[in-house]
């Protein structure tokens, strides 16, 4: 028959070091609970905290971003005040002076073709305004009036001529439609025409008339170097 182990400890001192084991459990899992607690708390905020440092960082980046183009914006602005100021004073200095243009008109003439007149007629064309509205200028800052670009003109040519056949009135056509300085180059008339010198037997000749057009874009000095005919 078995008997149960004698305990020789105080009942008292046993009571005490239970009393003392629950103590320390009861405090290590309140401290558990509260950190738990504290670590919700934390990691959320930090959280919080990284979101509103790269929120942060994006709107700088849009800042920089925003700068760049409104610098680019009146760069190109300044760039083309200064492309209507250069058309401008590319109106006031002649492209093709009217010497120029009789010579260079002369040196296209085929052997036997002579001029009998020649007039130029020059108009403004108008442009369309632009629709776009001008941008609003920013608080404290001045509004700049657009530059008024050039009138376009428009310069006709009607030549009227003489040939002795319908062969070099043709190629002065075609020379004339190859010209870098002339555009819409068309006949109105070829005929016959005696010259009226008196005599029975005064040859016949094809008269012509010729209009054709100076193109706005034509620059005569290009062909200033070419030798006179």
């Amino acid at each position: 028959m078995s008997q149960d182990p004698v305990n020789f400890l105080p009942m008292d001192y046993v009571e005490r070091r239970a009393q003392q084991r629950a103590t320390i459990l009861f405090v290590g899992l309140l401290v558990v609970v509260i950190a738990g607690i504290a670590g919700a708390y934390v990691l959320p905020a930090q959280g919080a905290d990284a979101i509103l440092a790269q929120q942060a960082k994006v709107r700088k980046q849009y800042s920089e971003a925003d700068q760049r183009l409104q610098e680019l914006n009146q760069m190109e602005a300044e760039r083309s005040r200064m492309q209507d100021k250069a058309e401008v004073t590319a109106l006031l200095l002649e492209k093709v002076k009217r010497s120029l243009l009789l010579r260079h008109l002369t040196m296209l003439m085929p052997k036997g073709v002579s001029w009998l007149t020649l007039d130029l007629q020059s108009r403004d064309v108008k442009t369309p305004m632009p629709k776009t509205p001008l941008a609003k200028a920013k608080d404290g800052e001045k509004q700049e009036k657009p530059i008024q670009k050039p009138p376009v003109q428009e310069v006709t040519i009607t030549l009227v001529g003489l040939a002795q056949t319908d062969e070099q009135v043709a190629a002065y056509m075609t020379a004339l439609g190859k010209s870098p300085l002339l555009q819409d180059v068309s006949l109105h008339y070829s005929e016959q025409y005696r010259a009226r010198t008196g005599a029975e037997d005064a040859p016949i000749l094809r008269r012509f008339q010729v209009e054709m057009k100076l193109r706005p874009d034509a620059d005569g000095r290009s062909l200033e170097e070419q030798p006179a005919p």
